[in-house]
């Protein structure tokens, strides 16, 4: 190859890479995460009995609040999650298997509350497999009688 031909390729190179650049063009392959199938885990939401967002309970303490979760996916897989609370404390492990599209209903309950004692709180699910994957806050506000 001639000498004067290296600086022309050189040229062209850098040309379509800034063509790329300005076109907004990929100029660099894609990253791993992008070449993943998308997660069969296509929802996952918790609220309170009667399909509530929110919860408001003013009496006797302490009290048990129970919170309901719908995990729903778009093909078999198992699922591994775990309830975790606004106080830090975290449930153990727990497994859901799909033989298909659908959802499961789960829920867990949480003691709480004194004499004269007021929060406000929350729960959700962590989706650990197949791909990490966090629910809405359940968020409730506890206000104990005297």
């Amino acid at each position: 190859m001639s000498k004067k031909l290296i600086p022309v390729f050189a040229l062209v190179a850098i040309a379509v890479g800034l063509v790329g650049c300005i076109s907004g063009a990929p100029t660099a392959p894609p990253h791993e995460e992008e070449l993943q199938p998308l997660s069969p885990v296509t929802d996952v939401r918790v609220y309170f009995p009667g399909d509530q967002p929110s919860l408001t309970y003013n009496g006797q303490c302490p009290t048990t609040i129970t919170f309901v979760g719908d995990i729903t996916v778009s093909g078999p897989c198992t699922v591994t999650y775990k309830w975790v609370r606004s106080d830090g404390a975290q449930g153990p492990v727990q497994t859901e298997v799909f033989n298909g599209p659908g959802a499961a209903q789960v829920s867990d309950t949480w003691t709480l509350g004194g004499s004269g004692w007021s929060t406000t709180q929350w729960e959700r699910i962590d989706i650990l497999t197949p791909e990490p994957r966090q629910s809405n806050e359940a968020v409730f506000t506890l206000n104990c009688s005297p």
